[in-house]
């Protein structure tokens, strides 16, 4: 686990976060291919749903 964006419940609606290049101990991560977990429930059905996805560094 390189860094945790946010954690806890929000109000329904569109959300961004945006990553400052820097892993848990604020060190600078390396140029390369990351992945990325979305993890979100749906406030109709309860349901838990998550998404992964790659993103790519480069500095």
């Amino acid at each position: 686990l390189l860094q945790v964006l946010h954690s806890g419940a929000r109000e329904a609606g569109w959300h961004s976060a945006i990553w400052n290049g820097l892993d848990r101990n604020g060190n600078s991560a390396s140029s390369g291919i990351y992945f990325y977990r979305l993890e979100y429930q749906t406030s109709v059905a309860s349901q838990s749903n998550q998404q992964t996805k790659k993103l790519l560094l480069i500095q």
